[in-house]
């Protein structure tokens, strides 16, 4: 594919991932998922713009999303809900659908760096597949805090059970 014609696609990607994260933090009700998707939508926008810079400088000057900020967010989000939480039936189709988002924009991502040749551009769709790696992630750490935050916090406090 024509690398001109792969950024578009990647901004396109991008923005569609902002449109539909805005969507969705605007209409879920969970307060947890609601957060997530607003911090997502806001990453969405980033990367656009770093895409967009990237199109036109064949170079990008960001610093990456580090997970340990994904990891803060998160942690911030979290730490006031320690009772189980459930969604909707409605919710889980849109956290899953998120998650199909992330998954399409990783594939994409990836198979672009597969076909780059350029170390630059190469270097580039690696940054973003790591991006939406960290996305992919978080989606699935708020999906099994909401579900199981016991079993959440036993695993990422890395608590132990005496008995």
């Amino acid at each position: 594919m024509q690398l001109k014609k792969a950024l578009q696609k990647a901004i396109d990607y991008e923005q569609k991932g902002y449109e539909v994260y805005s969507d969705r933090a605007d209409k879920i009700s969970n307060k947890v998922m609601k957060d997530t998707f607003s911090y997502l939508a806001e990453q969405e926008l980033l990367h656009k713009k770093v895409i967009e810079e990237f199109a036109e400088k064949n170079s990008f000057n960001i610093e990456s999303e580090q997970e340990s900020d994904a990891i803060q967010f998160f942690n911030t989000t979290i730490k006031d809900f320690r009772e189980e939480l459930d969604l909707s039936d409605d919710e889980q189709d849109i956290y899953k659908k998120a998650l199909e988002l992330e998954k399409a924009s990783f594939d994409y991502y990836s198979d672009l760096l597969e076909e780059s040749e350029d170390e630059s551009t190469r270097k580039f769709f690696k940054f973003l597949k790591e991006q939406e790696n960290i996305h992919f992630e978080m989606l699935q750490k708020a999906y099994w805090f909401i579900k199981d935050p016991e079993g959440f916090f036993a695993e990422e406090e890395k608590w132990f059970v005496e008995g």
